[in-house]
């Protein structure tokens, strides 16, 4: 898991960047498009985010997420949104501090859009909590 977060994780967000990847979530209005759309580095994008959001979360939480998410899609047909919905359902029962976000909102950002946000974290020493604010990334890049 380590490896995953030192080079691959690191390299596909560089990636994203670099090569002006799709966002992971595309509409397709012909299926001859659906082909042109993918490039590797959007396949790596999935586990990157997934990995993170397991972060924020906790381990329990994106566990027993999935547990509910997957019993209750077993045979449906699924979207980002009922992944979220089930996440977000196990995180309201859990004592995982969230007040502040929805989890659709919050992956949305990662999964609807090309690059990646920057998140902020600015501590609150008087109260002992933390504001965590995003902006869209933009690279400004120069060749040596």
């Amino acid at each position: 898991m380590e490896y995953f977060v030192v080079h691959d994780q690191r390299t596909i967000l560089h990636k994203d960047i670099d090569m002006n990847v799709n966002s992971i979530i595309l509409e397709v209005n012909r299926p001859e498009e659906i082909k042109s759309l993918f490039f590797d580095s959007s396949y790596g994008k999935a586990p990157a985010i997934v990995r993170m959001l397991q972060h924020i979360i906790t381990d329990e939480v994106f566990r027993n997420g999935l547990i509910k998410y997957l019993h209750t899609q077993q045979f449906s047909l699924a979207t980002s949104d009922d992944l979220w919905n089930a996440l977000q359902a196990v995180l309201d029962k859990s004592d995982v501090p969230h007040n502040v976000y929805r989890l659709k909102e919050v992956m949305d950002t990662w999964i609807k859009q090309s690059d990646f946000p920057i998140v902020h974290v600015t501590p609150k020493k008087a109260t002992n909590e933390i504001i965590l604010t995003q902006e869209h990334f933009v690279c400004v890049c120069f060749e040596k």
